[in-house]
């Protein structure tokens, strides 16, 4: 019976014990209005006129196009080919039988407006560009569809500055989210154990 007393007694300091040492492990408060707000990782932060915004900017490019229904073959033009009059720019070609060149073949023969036009940005293609990277900032950090907002700049057209000699219009996007409470570092001051009733033990 005194073995079964012990055995009693000592799982109730061993409680005691385990919940003292869970009490008083070190742990965070939440975030209150005194820690402030930050911008999300990677977003800094902007201000003007009292408001702040927390902003992302992502470089990016939309490759050229052939707009025009008659001139759909699109050539990717090398830099400096023999006899080339292009200037290396990405040209497209009247859709007929017979007629190609190749993007280091020259131009010899060929009319401007005619037998080819020059491939063109396509700005719709930019605004969706745009917008599919904001969705995928939304998706990337489980916001909701409304939490990130995307503008972007005109395309610069610039020649052979794509993969190879592809030209491209490259542009900015600038991305905007909410900002969210800063963490605190401030520690919380530990809970005393739970006072445990008397042990009453029988003879």
């Amino acid at each position: 019976m005194n073995s079964l007393k012990t055995l009693v007694v000592a799982k109730t300091f061993a409680a005691i014990a385990i919940a003292a040492g869970a009490s008083a492990a070190p742990t965070l408060s939440h975030a209150s209005p005194n820690d402030g707000m930050v911008c999300r990782a990677g977003y800094s932060a902007q201000f003007a006129g009292g408001t702040m915004k927390c902003t992302k900017t992502v470089q990016t490019s939309v490759g050229m196009q052939c707009p025009a229904l008659k001139f759909t073959k699109l050539v990717i033009r090398a830099p400096g080919a023999p006899g080339d009059t292009s200037g290396g720019k990405d040209l497209c070609l009247r859709n007929v039988n017979g007629l190609n060149i190749g993007s280091t073949d020259p131009l010899t023969g060929l009319v401007l407006g005619q037998d080819y036009v020059f491939a063109e940005l396509n700005v719709a293609q930019a605004a969706s560009k745009a917008k599919a990277i904001e969705i995928a900032e939304e998706r990337t950090n489980s916001l909701a569809d409304d939490q990130v907002d995307a503008t972007h700049t005109a395309p610069t057209f610039v020649v052979n500055g794509g993969l190879g000699s592809q030209d491209v219009g490259n542009f900015t996007v600038t991305l905007f989210t909410f900002p969210v409470p800063a963490p605190s570092l401030r520690p919380i001051v530990p809970n005393l154990p739970p006072v445990l009733p008397p042990i009453a033990l029988r003879p």
